[in-house]
Protein backbone atom coordinates (compact mmCIF):
# COMPACT_ATOMS: atom_id res chain seq x y z
CA UNK A 1 0.00 0.00 0.00
CA UNK A 2 2.85 2.55 0.59
CA UNK A 3 4.41 1.90 -2.55
CA UNK A 4 0.99 2.73 -4.48
CA UNK A 5 0.93 5.76 -2.49
CA UNK A 6 4.18 6.65 -3.26
CA UNK A 7 3.50 5.98 -7.42
CA UNK A 8 0.71 8.05 -7.13
CA UNK A 9 2.39 10.74 -5.53
CA UNK A 10 5.18 10.65 -7.99
CA UNK A 11 2.56 10.44 -10.97
CA UNK A 12 0.35 13.74 -9.53
CA UNK A 13 3.76 15.75 -9.07
CA UNK A 14 5.09 14.76 -12.30
CA UNK A 15 1.85 16.16 -14.28
CA UNK A 16 1.78 19.20 -12.00
CA UNK A 17 4.81 20.18 -12.86
CA UNK A 18 4.52 19.54 -16.32
CA UNK A 19 1.04 22.11 -16.54
CA UNK A 20 3.27 25.62 -16.64
CA UNK A 21 5.45 24.10 -19.57
CA UNK A 22 3.01 24.17 -22.10
CA UNK A 23 4.08 25.17 -25.22
CA UNK A 24 2.02 25.65 -28.50
CA UNK A 25 5.19 26.19 -30.77
CA UNK A 26 6.50 22.24 -30.16
CA UNK A 27 9.72 20.38 -31.89
CA UNK A 28 9.20 16.89 -33.39
CA UNK A 29 10.24 13.64 -32.88
CA UNK A 30 9.54 10.75 -34.29
CA UNK A 31 9.60 8.48 -31.38
CA UNK A 32 10.49 8.50 -27.61
CA UNK A 33 11.28 6.15 -24.64
CA UNK A 34 10.64 6.77 -21.21
CA UNK A 35 11.39 5.08 -18.06
CA UNK A 36 9.81 7.42 -15.75
CA UNK A 37 10.03 11.05 -16.44
CA UNK A 38 12.41 12.66 -16.33
CA UNK A 39 14.73 9.75 -17.50
CA UNK A 40 13.67 9.32 -21.15
CA UNK A 41 14.99 10.20 -24.74
CA UNK A 42 13.30 13.83 -24.36
CA UNK A 43 14.46 14.48 -20.46
CA UNK A 44 13.76 17.35 -18.70
CA UNK A 45 12.29 19.25 -22.46
CA UNK A 46 9.56 16.36 -22.83
CA UNK A 47 6.97 18.60 -22.73
CA UNK A 48 8.27 20.33 -25.86
CA UNK A 49 8.02 17.70 -28.08
CA UNK A 50 4.98 16.38 -30.19
CA UNK A 51 6.18 12.51 -30.95
CA UNK A 52 4.47 10.04 -33.59
CA UNK A 53 5.79 7.49 -31.47
CA UNK A 54 5.90 7.33 -27.39
CA UNK A 55 6.45 4.81 -25.43
CA UNK A 56 6.34 5.25 -21.18
CA UNK A 57 7.65 1.69 -19.46
CA UNK A 58 6.40 3.45 -16.30
CA UNK A 59 4.88 7.16 -16.91
CA UNK A 60 5.89 9.82 -19.27
CA UNK A 61 5.33 13.32 -20.11
CA UNK A 62 4.89 14.93 -23.45
CA UNK A 63 3.97 18.09 -25.33
CA UNK A 64 1.79 15.80 -27.71
CA UNK A 65 1.17 12.90 -29.80
CA UNK A 66 0.73 12.60 -33.97
CA UNK A 67 0.26 8.65 -33.89
CA UNK A 68 0.47 6.34 -30.80
CA UNK A 69 2.04 6.68 -26.86
CA UNK A 70 1.50 3.14 -25.14
CA UNK A 71 2.55 3.47 -21.22
CA UNK A 72 2.97 0.90 -18.57
CA UNK A 73 0.91 3.06 -15.45
CA UNK A 74 0.37 6.85 -17.19
CA UNK A 75 0.93 9.31 -19.80
CA UNK A 76 0.54 13.05 -19.58
CA UNK A 77 0.44 15.47 -22.32
CA UNK A 78 0.65 19.32 -22.61
CA UNK A 79 -0.40 19.33 -25.89
CA UNK A 80 -2.85 18.00 -28.37
CA UNK A 81 -3.05 14.03 -28.78
CA UNK A 82 -3.99 13.01 -31.86
CA UNK A 83 -4.21 9.20 -32.58
CA UNK A 84 -4.12 6.14 -30.25
CA UNK A 85 -3.12 6.33 -26.59
CA UNK A 86 -3.42 3.06 -24.03
CA UNK A 87 -2.14 3.55 -20.48
CA UNK A 88 -2.21 0.68 -17.38
CA UNK A 89 -3.96 3.52 -15.23
CA UNK A 90 -4.52 7.20 -16.72
CA UNK A 91 -3.44 9.04 -19.36
CA UNK A 92 -3.87 12.99 -18.74
CA UNK A 93 -4.43 15.31 -21.49
CA UNK A 94 -4.12 19.14 -20.86
CA UNK A 95 -5.32 19.99 -24.49
CA UNK A 96 -7.50 18.29 -27.03
CA UNK A 97 -7.31 14.25 -27.77
CA UNK A 98 -8.60 12.65 -30.87
CA UNK A 99 -8.57 8.99 -31.14
CA UNK A 100 -9.04 6.41 -29.26
CA UNK A 101 -8.09 6.68 -25.86
CA UNK A 102 -7.74 3.13 -23.26
CA UNK A 103 -7.14 3.48 -19.81
CA UNK A 104 -7.03 1.06 -16.73
CA UNK A 105 -9.15 3.60 -14.45
CA UNK A 106 -9.23 7.18 -15.94
CA UNK A 107 -9.12 9.37 -19.04
CA UNK A 108 -8.60 12.96 -17.79
CA UNK A 109 -9.27 14.93 -20.98
CA UNK A 110 -9.94 18.67 -21.38
CA UNK A 111 -11.02 18.69 -25.09
CA UNK A 112 -12.24 15.76 -26.07
CA UNK A 113 -12.45 15.88 -29.69
CA UNK A 114 -14.93 12.34 -30.22
CA UNK A 115 -16.32 9.69 -27.92
CA UNK A 116 -13.59 7.11 -28.52
CA UNK A 117 -12.51 6.91 -25.01
CA UNK A 118 -12.68 2.96 -22.92
CA UNK A 119 -11.97 2.78 -19.26
CA UNK A 120 -11.15 -0.75 -18.10
CA UNK A 121 -11.83 -0.11 -14.84
CA UNK A 122 -15.70 1.16 -15.66
CA UNK A 123 -16.06 -1.64 -18.00
CA UNK A 124 -15.07 -3.92 -15.24
CA UNK A 125 -16.92 -3.18 -12.76
CA UNK A 126 -20.15 -2.47 -14.40
CA UNK A 127 -20.07 -6.43 -15.84
CA UNK A 128 -19.63 -7.24 -12.49
CA UNK A 129 -23.01 -5.57 -11.45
Amino acid sequence: MKTLKCLILTLCLSTFITIGQTNDSLKTRPVQVTFIYPMGTNGLESSTYANEFSFNILAGVNGGVNGAEIGGVSNTNTGHVNGLQIAGIANVDLKSANGLIISGIANVIKILVNRYVWQVFQMWLAARH
